[in-house]
């Protein structure tokens, strides 16, 4: 992973108690000053702000807050309550979203000082994990998308010479997410908990606070951390899902996965360290560029999806086309196959394909697509009420009733 300080050795010696209050305020210091300093007013003046602070917002706190199992004081739930609601008037965008009672929480309790546990947040919700705690939750959904290809990418060969782990033989990942889509369970069901939470709600304490040992060492080693926390979050996640795959492999019906997904027997301290060996050889076999790289895949996918849902806003009678306007525009977006084999299209184009065009540009990455070609267009398909970015095609293809395209799945978005 070439993060060094991240291993079950350093984060196993990480002080516990009071003294991992001090670490984790010099730690998370290193990515939150920034913040603060930058910031145009201080943690004591957005608390201040926030005296008068109603509505809907508040009443979701609070409701949050009731239902929070990592306090052990009404006082704590006070300052929790005053954290949150300053940091509703810091980020008016946001407000609050239901998740970010865990992380304050968890900051609280493992933290020195309350001003460190708001600028804290801060940095979690603004850079740390982007997009996940929004109404969107557009963050998340790209790291299931993530993960999705992790799974499928990923046999972890190496993990078998943890001998006090592996007992018996694991089935690899990719059988497992064959198994998930052929019995039609979403990992969204399960994967949406464990991101939104980092794992709070779904491991023991102890192995929630070593992971969170390795977040707070990736903060204070690298400038620009998210990548390193990603690269966190799905390696603990992949090991979930190894952990669980005889269950889920032995389930018959998605219920029964479900099941056995959240059926996590780690309560013994060798079980939690054999877990960890896991999930930090997981972590350590991922490079965080390449997930870095996916996500901005991801999001110039949604990007395309949000254009055309908004381009499309009463223009049915215009059929379900979008306009792009510049040969750059059709470079940058996300390309995941090599051009395939002509395919045939429908004897009449309109009955299932709309499509518009930009002016057609030879490239490198593109050497097929050239101004001979005429133009390159994007064909959307609709499917019940939902609409799919589905190929790039040439204008010369069309005409001759044939294309040639690039497949880029984005993901489907309702109007």
């Amino acid at each position: 992973m070439g993060i060094a300080s991240i291993d079950e050795g350093v984060t196993r010696a990480m002080p516990t108690g009071s003294c991992r209050q001090d670490t984790w305020t010099r730690m998370f210091g290193k990515g939150f000053l920034r913040l603060s300093t930058i910031s145009p007013i201080s943690y004591a003046e957005y608390a201040a702000l926030s005296t008068d602070l109603s509505g809907v917002v508040l009443d979701d706190i609070r409701k949050d807050i009731s239902r929070t199992n990592i306090l052990t004081s009404l006082m704590e739930e006070e300052i929790l309550l005053r954290i949150l609601k300053a940091y509703a008037v810091r980020n008016p965008g946001v407000g609050y979203c239901q998740g970010m009672h865990i992380l304050a929480s968890m900051f609280l309790v493992h933290m020195a000082d309350e001003a460190a546990v708001f600028w804290s947040l801060a940095l979690v919700v603004e850079e740390l994990l982007p997009d996940y705690y929004s109404r969107t939750m557009a963050g998340v959904h790209i790291d299931q998308q993530v993960l999705d290809i992790l799974v499928h990418r990923t046999c972890v060969h190496s993990l078998h010479s943890l001998a006090q782990y592996h007992r018996r033989r694991r089935p690899r990942l990719p059988h497992v997410a064959a198994h998930l889509k052929t019995q039609d369970v979403d990992p969204s069901l399960f994967s949406t908990k464990w991101f939104v939470s980092v794992f709070v709600h779904t491991l023991p304490m102890p192995l929630v606070l070593r992971f969170w040992d390795a977040i707070a060492a990736a903060v204070a080693t690298h400038a620009n951390a998210t990548a390193d926390v990603a690269a966190i979050l799905h390696g603990v996640a992949l090991a979930l899902l190894r952990h669980q795959s005889h269950g889920i492999l032995d389930a018959t019906d998605a219920p029964a996965i479900l099941q056995s997904v959240q059926a996590l027997d780690l309560s013994s301290p060798v079980d939690q360290d054999a877990f960890a060996h896991l999930a930090f050889a997981t972590i350590e076999s991922l490079q965080p560029s390449s997930i870095h790289a996916m996500r901005l895949e991801y999001q110039r996918e949604q990007f395309v999806a949000r254009e055309a849902a908004e381009r499309l806003k009463g223009r049915e009678a215009q059929g379900w086309a979008i306009p792009l306007p510049t040969p750059s525009n059709v470079q940058h977006l996300p390309i995941q196959r090599s051009w395939l084999a002509q395919f045939s299209m429908p004897r009449d184009v309109s009955d299932e394909w709309d499509i518009s065009f930009a002016p057609g540009k030879t490239t490198s990455r593109w050497p097929r697509v050239s101004s001979s070609l005429g133009s390159v267009g994007l064909v959307l398909t609709k499917e019940g009420t939902a609409i799919t970015v589905q190929r790039f095609v040439s204008k010369a293809c069309v005409e001759k009733r044939s294309v040639v395209c690039v497949v880029v799945s984005c993901p489907s978005f309702v109007r």
